[in-house]
Formats: structure tokens, sequence, C-alpha cells
């Protein structure tokens, strides 16, 4: 990545533990990110993350969030801010069936937890390189 800004990353996560370990892995290859621990715009890190006003590269979002929000919710948001263009990976503890077909029908990338570190690194290069 010589001569070019980090990619940014948009991660919402309601699992504490999860997030910072995902942030963590997301750093050391290289991107920035961003961490909210909830995808509802009346929530302050959500909040914080919409008032950078810098469209995320890259969104991944868990489908399970606080306050009746889904991950679904949180990326149309976004995407609603910054652009349908913006690549996104929703993650999931559920049952592959109903969250990965909804998520295919939306044009996401899909992952189910608990996340393998090389699945997260694949997706995460596919979904970029679009």
């Amino acid at each position: 990545m010589m001569g070019r800004e980090q990619p940014y990353v948009v991660l919402i996560d309601d699992d504490e533990f999860v997030g910072d370990a995902l942030r963590t892995v997301l750093e050391s290859w290289g991107y920035r990110v961003a961490l909210s621990m909830c995808g509802d715009p009346s929530c302050q890190g959500f909040r914080e993350i919409l008032a950078t006003a810098e469209a995320p590269d890259l969104m991944i979002v868990d489908y399970r969030l606080p306050r009746n929000v889904t991950g679904l919710d949180a990326i149309a948001t976004l995407r609603g801010l910054y652009g349908d263009h913006i690549p996104a990976i929703l993650l999931s503890g559920e049952d592959q069936s109903p969250v990965s077909e909804t998520a295919g029908a939306r044009g996401l990338h899909w992952l189910q937890k608990p996340i393998d570190p090389g699945r997260l690194r694949s997706a995460v290069r596919h979904a970029l390189e679009g």
C-alpha cells in the first residue's frame, strides 16, 4: 500500500470483545478502522462515525445490534449517506440460511461467526476489489 492511503473500514459489532479483536486484526493488515458498538444514529459511537463525513471503503457489520437495529439497517444508513457502491460484509452467528440469503439478495458478503481470520481476510480483499 505504499504511496496510497490506507483503506478506511467502518466496523460495527455490539460485542466489545469481538469488535476490539476484529479492529486489531484489521489494523494489523494496514486498514484504518472506526468501531461502533451500535448502528443506530442515536448511539454516540455511530454518530461519531457519521460526523467524520468520510465515506468508508468497506463496512463490516454484525447482523444483531442493540436497540432493535440490524446490521442491514446500519448498512442502509451508511449507504444512504455515501452511496450504494460501498461494499459491506455482514457478520452473523445466526443460522446460515435466512441471513445469508438476505445478504446475498442485497449484494452483501456474508461471514458466519465465529470469524476465521483467513476467511475474513479473503472476504475483505474480495469486497474491496469489487
